[in-house]
């Protein structure tokens, strides 16, 4: 699972993460964009920056990240950004408009920025999204037949009486 940090302004991280940096954004839901991130299995830290352009920012994040990827949420603007380290600094990968943008297009840019940092296959827009998975069932039970039961008690009997025995046979020596 993806974990929440808070990282110190103009620090480099060690933490192999997204940085995630916030220019008044503090109303802005980014619950979606971190959703995105955890289904693909990629870590993310998140920091309030100081105020500038989301492109700039964004490009600031991902030179920081050691994973070379960084968005930008930019409340001013209105805007967010996914940045690589890699492509030049005026041309994101992606900026989506905060003002038109459902849900599901910032689960997409979080899935996207973790699929980048895997070096996988990208969501276009017109591409469906893949089900969140499900959560895991507390009740179900697997069914395991009669004969591997006996089977098993047999191998943990025959086991314990083996130990006993060697432990038996230590005390008696002695």
């Amino acid at each position: 699972m993806a974990e929440f940090t808070t990282v110190t302004p103009g620090v480099e991280s060690q933490r192999p993460a997204v940085r995630v940096v916030t220019v008044q954004g503090k109303n802005i839901d980014l619950h979606p964009v971190f959703w995105g991130l955890e289904e693909e299995g990629i870590p993310f830290e998140v920091q309030e920056s100081p105020p500038g352009r989301a492109v700039a920012l964004a490009k600031d994040a991902a030179q920081m990240s050691p994973l070379n990827v960084g968005i930008a949420v930019s409340g001013v603007e209105q805007s967010v950004v996914l940045h690589h380290r890699d492509l030049p600094a005026e041309q994101p990968l992606f900026v989506i408009d905060l003002r038109s943008a459902p849900p599901k297009e910032l689960r997409r840019l979080g899935m996207n920025a973790a699929r980048l940092v895997k070096a996988e296959p990208l969501l276009l827009k017109d591409e469906p999204l893949p089900e969140p998975p499900a959560p895991p069932r507390r009740n179900q039970t697997a069914k395991v037949s009669d004969e591997l039961v006996e089977r098993s008690v047999q191998l943990v009997l025959a086991e314990m009486a083996r130990v006993r025995e060697k432990s038996w046979k230590k005390t008696a020596s002695a």
